[in-house]
């Protein structure tokens, strides 16, 4: 079934749908999202990551000009961390992700049909726990297929064994050999 969020101009603008439990630290929230003609381009669709309450969280927001932008939303207010045009178009399905990680800072990592496409941090007001969440401003959604995933659960110890030599990748970041 699809989840549908219509915004019908009434108050209040931004509707929201939240879900998990206030512990969660580490996690990927991923969601087939399509935001909707007409929508103007400074309306968006969203994912949520560490939902304090209603002022309170992140999010990954598909603007109507094909955008994404990750912001904090902190007593209310919203200031964007970053910004990347990766040409998504109204009226197409795409995958999105947000995952979010840290335990003295927030690090957030965006994702378009499995492709990393920005990252940011957040070292001053870093949420460090919180729900998921979908959502709307201004705009008529659908969201498909929402996977919330634990990160903490897939911990990864690497030693190195012998005299060789070589290089270790890792998606998400952050093992090193």
């Amino acid at each position: 079934h699809v989840y549908r969020v219509d915004f019908d101009g009434s108050s209040p603008t931004s509707r929201r749908s939240y879900t998990g439990d206030p512990t969660w630290t580490d996690y990927t929230i991923q969601a087939k999202v399509k935001i909707e003609s007409p929508i103007a381009d400074g309306r968006w669709g969203m994912l949520m990551a560490r939902w304090q309450d209603s002022r309170n969280y992140y999010y990954l927001a598909f603007q109507g000009d094909g955008r994404l932008r990750i912001r904090e939303y902190v007593d209310g207010s919203s200031n964007t961390l970053g910004t990347v045009d990766p040409e998504l178009t109204r009226d197409t399905w795409y995958t999105l992700t947000l995952e979010v990680s840290g335990e003295t800072t927030t690090t957030l990592r965006a994702y378009v049909d499995d492709t990393a496409v920005l990252t940011v941090t957040d070292p001053l007001t870093p949420f460090l726990s919180g729900q998921c969440a979908l959502g709307s401003y201004e705009g008529d959604v659908q969201f498909d297929d929402v996977i919330v995933t634990d990160l903490s659960i897939f911990g990864l110890t690497v030693s190195k064994a012998g005299s060789g030599t070589g290089t270790v990748t890792s998606v998400p970041e952050g093992i090193d050999c």
